[in-house]
């Protein structure tokens, strides 16, 4: 008879656990969350009074998928976006730094291999320009040849344009082939702006020109009346854009015009 009261309080238990939802509490009898972890003294806590969050030297090859949004982790070496140590947490396909929301990057900052120029609003994230301008100062055109180049139309994405006319022009000393083939820093994902982001260049460039005033080649505001710099946004198979310096605005020239190059990056 007892064993058979002990295998129905087995059975039971068995049946009816999926249905408990239990709250643990780590130094406190009365948990009130699924997870309540107390201080051994809340007014005076001890050195190890924390929790650990996993740490690891690198991201996993393998990037976490939706099911892993939120997830946390502690990165103890260069992160990306980030100099040093920091928390990072996955989410929308990307790893997210915790210490970089208050805005770790500025405009005007050596980093990634350039001058940072532009930041986007979560901090992290922005838009790198080369500290010289390429080719030795030495203007150059913006194609080989006078043809539509099908996918650099873009007045915002730059990288996708610069593929595009590499792809369609080849070998050669032109513009886009310039920034494709420039490894300033180290880096080689450089490319040629485009429109917009040449403009975004141009609005930092007062930032720029007062931390390197003694920078060769920055932007400066009392360039020459005829400085005009390439973007890699065309606009026909004759005409690109490219940007006025001195008056900051966009003009359409013929491709085969030779004007100034700075190679931008983002991180």
């Amino acid at each position: 008879m007892k064993t058979s009261r002990i295998i129905y309080i087995l059975v039971a238990f068995a049946l009816f656990a999926p249905f408990v939802q239990a709250q643990v509490g780590i130094g406190n009898t009365s948990p009130k969350s699924i997870l309540d972890i107390q201080a051994s003294d809340q007014t005076a806590p001890a050195s190890t009074d924390g929790i650990l969050i996993p740490r690891i030297d690198a991201f996993p090859a393998i990037d976490p998928g939706t099911d892993q949004n939120g997830m946390l982790v502690y990165l103890t070496t260069d992160g990306e976006g980030f100099t040093g140590e920091a928390f990072y947490f996955w989410e929308n396909s990307q790893w997210n730094s915790i210490s970089n929301n208050s805005g770790n990057h500025y405009v005007g900052e050596a980093y990634g291999g350039g001058i940072v120029f532009y930041i986007w609003a979560d901090g992290v994230h922005g838009l790198i320009a080369s500290p010289e301008n390429l080719n030795s100062n030495n203007p150059v055109k913006w194609s080989i040849s006078n043809s539509d180049i099908s996918g650099a139309e873009s007045p915002r994405d730059g990288a996708a344009n610069t593929t595009a006319i590499v792809s369609n022009q080849g070998t050669g000393t032109y513009a886009a082939k310039l920034c494709d083939d420039y490894t300033g820093g180290g880096e080689t994902d450089w490319y040629l702006p485009s429109l917009w982001e040449l403009n975004l260049l141009y609005n930092g460039a007062y930032v720029i020109s007062n931390s390197y005033a003694s920078t060769s080649g920055w932007f400066e505001f009392n360039a020459d009346d005829d400085t005009r710099y390439w973007s890699s946004t065309q606009k026909d198979n004759d005409e690109a854009y490219a940007q006025k310096i001195i008056e900051g605005r966009a003009e359409k020239k013929r491709k085969t015009e030779s004007h100034m190059v700075r190679a931008i990056r983002s991180f």
